[in-house]
């Protein structure tokens, strides 16, 4: 069995780019397992993953992109969508009982800062 260790380069869309060339017994027509580990460092997140604000964060791939509360599927534009329709913060607690009233928070904090992008996302999604 031969092991090949080599450098890779993760992409922000997950694509994965090796650093250096493929040796010659690992050519197409013969089987092979390709086994990926990478080492992020501790408390990295994949590179698909940032932060956009305390407590948000944006995923490519989760819910379009959108910022959504920090380790959900919870979009801020659709906390914000639902407290313009005359929801409570109570109300929201309790129909996402996964959030704390710290999440609400910082949901309210990356409205104020990014008004237009969630007037956007509110919009797009009325229309979709």
């Amino acid at each position: 069995m031969h092991t090949l260790e080599t450098d890779i380069e993760i992409s922000a869309d997950g694509s994965v780019r090796l650093l250096s060339p493929l040796p010659a017994w690992l050519r197409p027509g013969r089987s092979h397992v390709l086994l990926v580990m990478a080492d992020g460092g501790a408390g990295r997140r994949a590179p698909s993953v940032h932060e956009a604000g305390p407590g948000i964060e944006k995923t490519h791939n989760v819910c379009g992109g959108d910022a959504c509360i920090a380790s959900t599927r919870i979009p801020v534009w659709t906390l914000e969508q639902s407290r313009r329709l005359g929801m409570t913060e109570a109300q929201l607690l309790e129909a996402y009982p996964s959030l704390k009233r710290n999440d609400l928070t910082c949901a309210w904090d990356y409205v104020t800062a990014n008004k237009a992008e969630i007037d956007n996302a509110i919009r797009e999604n009325e229309e979709a």
